[in-house]
């Protein structure tokens, strides 16, 4: 029996745009690549002025029988993606940005390692053999903090906590997911330092990474946020 696989898209109502143009070609790369898995793609919308890119939603999931939704009024790309994998019962559960900034030649490694016994598996823009086109500015804040903050500070030992692109097992949803405390940008480091801490395994991917030019990211709120949370795990006893 072909393993089952979720593949949740964290949207929101400025994705509009971006929406059906990624769904349509996440579905077609999908049946081509993944014919010996059990796939859905699960568009998980979240935050306020829905209804427009609701109908654009259920217009998708009836034009495509592999593609369904859900809602939540909660703003936070994390709201957006746990509620995704809380709603999925899939024996994976990917999740991807909306703007497919990672190559999906990547995929298969990704779910393949859920399949042989990682509890996450994470999509690196800093592994060795990765590829990345970002824009300067960004990478460098990223590189700092991955490598000043995450990695030195707070002990994790990956490459890359921030990168959209990650697969976890059914026991990571049940357990990490409930502790993770920030639902904005925060979430994934938190989640990874969690899973680190509790002795989850955790496989970094290599992949090729084509940063988009559109990003619902404020770095002048995001990096103090992060850097709050950094201190907050960091002096906080493990949950």
């Amino acid at each position: 029996m072909a393993t089952t696989v979720d593949v949740i898209l964290p949207i929101y109502w400025r994705n509009i745009d971006q929406l059906a143009p990624s769904v349509e070609y996440l579905v077609s790369y999908f049946r081509h690549h993944l014919r010996d898995y059990s796939w859905r793609i699960l568009l998980s919308v979240n935050g306020k002025n829905p209804d427009q890119i609701l109908e654009k939603c259920k217009q998708l999931s009836q034009h495509y029988k592999e593609v369904t939704f859900v809602y939540t009024p909660q703003g936070g790309k994390g709201v957006g993606v746990f509620n995704g994998w809380e709603h999925s019962t899939a024996t994976i559960r990917a999740y991807m940005d909306v703007d497919l900034a990672a190559d999906l030649r990547s995929i298969r490694p990704l779910l393949r390692a859920v399949e042989d016994g990682y509890d996450l598996s994470i999509g690196s823009r800093y592994h060795p053999q990765s590829e990345i086109h970002r824009d300067f500015f960004r990478l460098l804040l990223s590189r700092v903090y991955l490598f000043a903050f995450y990695r030195f500070f707070l002990g994790v030992p990956c490459r890359d906590a921030q990168c959209g692109f990650k697969a976890v097992n059914s026991r990571v949803v049940k357990e990490l997911v409930p502790l993770v405390k920030d639902r904005a940008f925060f979430f994934e480091s938190e989640l990874l330092y969690l899973a680190y801490k509790k002795g989850y395994r955790v496989k970094e991917i290599p992949l090729v990474w084509h940063e988009s030019s559109f990003s619902s990211v404020n770095m002048v709120k995001t990096v103090p946020n992060f850097l709050r949370n950094v201190w907050r795990l960091k002096t906080s006893p493990l949950p």
